[in-house]
Parts: C-alpha cells; structure tokens; sequence
C-alpha cells in the first residue's frame, strides 16, 4: 500500500505530536518529583554531639530565630516585613527565642504558618532561662 505525499505529511505530523506530548507529561511528572532547595541563606556551621552521626537535615537550612535579620526573615514563607519586625520586637522584648514554637506568641502567625516555618527556624543561640546563670 503506498501513501499519497499528502497522507505521508499528515502522518508524519501526528507521529510528531504523539511523541512531543509524551515528551511533554514526561517532564511534567518527573518536574513533581524534584527536590526544591530553600533559599534561606546559611553561613552557620552545625556540629553534631560527640558519638552521633552529622544529619544533613533541616538544621542545615535553618535560620536562627536569635540572629536572623529583617531581611532573612522576609524570605520565610508567609512573613512580609510587618511579621518579620514583629518577630524582631518580640526577640527584644523577651531577651530572644528559646524554642522556634515561641512564634506563636506573635500576632499574625497561627498554626498553619507556624508549620510551614517550622522545618525552616531553629534556635541555636541559646539565652539563658529565667533563674539560670549565663
């Protein structure tokens, strides 16, 4: 059976459709799967206690809620700049965080942005507890 050009052209081009959609949800599946990297800045270094394994974890990205700066703070999901001098002035006003759920203290940022921040602040800075010596 032979093609007239006409048919061999429109083959041709369903042929070529076929394959670039397959192409196309190909990439789109395997776009799902990829690993997004915080873009939370790190220039802290993390040491693991002695006989413990290093974890390259969440504390790799963490931002320290005791050092962190107006502008780091901003690049947490859900915390504009009005949040972010609000979680400076609470720093302040309380000698800094103990423990990153002390966000919840703030007006402004409920449950749900609290677990969204929550893989993404730590407290590293450690401020002594009401009665201790520094």
């Amino acid at each position: 059976m032979k093609l007239k050009p006409y048919e061999a052209l429109l083959l041709g081009l369903a042929l070529g459709l076929f394959l670039f959609t397959v192409g196309f949800l190909a990439g789109r599946l395997t776009a799902k799967n990829r690993i997004q990297i915080s873009s939370v800045p790190t220039n802290r270094v993390l040491v693991s206690p002695p006989g413990e394994a290093f974890e390259e974890d969440k504390r790799l990205s963490a931002l320290d809620l005791n050092t962190a700066s107006e502008q780091e703070l901003t690049n947490l999901p859900g915390i504009g700049p009005e949040l972010a001098k609000a979680i400076i002035t609470y720093r302040e006003e309380h000698e800094g965080f103990t423990v990153p759920s002390e966000l919840l203290n703030i007006s402004g940022i409920g449950l749900a942005t609290y677990e969204k921040l929550e893989p993404l602040v730590t407290v590293n800075t450690v401020r002594p507890r009401e009665g201790e010596n520094p």
